[in-house]
């Protein structure tokens, strides 16, 4: 008779017990939802992105905010290049606010018209509490150039192709992208992405001289200047 009541109060504490775990179990499970309160409070309303003369881009988003003071930072990834852009922004009292991207060169000399960029608002703080990341928007290069013949971007298989300062050639059976940034009166100078080993690689070909890369699929692409005149440069690209 009297021996139950040992039995009962352990069996009392098991529970108190599995109730503390489960508790615990719940508090680190629901931890990241209860730090990240929401992916509304900061968003994209819109954005604009553009490729100029020259294939430099540029671009303005507009961001709203609820109605205190939000830090954020602006990730954008070039789907194509993987290149990545970043830049922190505040916005003041809430509301809306219009900014441009600002992106750099490293970014802009790489990225070309059509090319589809990604947009995520990261790293969101208002008033003391963190918030989740944005959704991504996606967003293309819009081309606002005044290109005439004979310069233009370029794409196909191998062969030779007469580009002006800014235009890309772009080997299609590997995806190597060649920009011409400047030519010069015996050189081209290259911005050259879709290599493996990473990129961009930045070269100088001489009229005459072939450079090699290696694509991401491992095709050897031999890239020679043939010549050079009248703002044009001729490229032969062999694999």
């Amino acid at each position: 008779m009297y021996n139950s009541l040992p039995i009962t109060i352990k069996s009392f504490d098991m529970r108190k017990l599995s109730l503390f775990l489960l508790g615990c179990f719940i508090t680190v499970v629901l931890a990241p939802f209860a730090f990240a309160k929401s992916d509304k409070a900061v968003y994209i309303k819109s954005v604009d992105v553009y490729a100029q003369n020259q294939q430099n881009i540029g671009g303005d988003m507009t961001v709203c905010a609820s109605k205190e003071d939000a830090k954020f930072e602006v990730k954008v990834l070039n789907t194509v290049t993987n290149a990545m852009y970043s830049r922190k922004l505040l916005i003041k009292d809430g509301g809306c606010d219009t900014v441009d991207l600002h992106f750099n060169e490293a970014f802009s000399e790489i990225s070309k018209a059509g090319d589809k960029l990604k947009f995520t608002l990261a790293n969101i703080k208002m008033d003391g509490d963190r918030y989740a990341n944005t959704d991504p928007v996606f967003k293309a290069i819009e081309d606002e150039r005044d290109v005439k013949e004979p310069c233009g971007d370029a794409s196909g298989n191998d062969d030779v192709y007469s580009v002006c300062a800014g235009d890309f050639v772009t080997h299609t059976p590997t995806g190597v992208r060649m920009k011409v940034v400047n030519i010069e009166n015996n050189k081209v100078e290259l911005i050259v992405t879709g290599i493996q080993w990473g990129g961009p690689k930045k070269m100088n070909i001489y009229i005459g001289k072939t450079k090699d890369v290696v694509a991401k699929d491992m095709t050897k692409i031999s890239i020679t200047n043939t010549s050079v005149g009248g703002g044009l440069v001729s490229l032969q690209i062999e694999s």
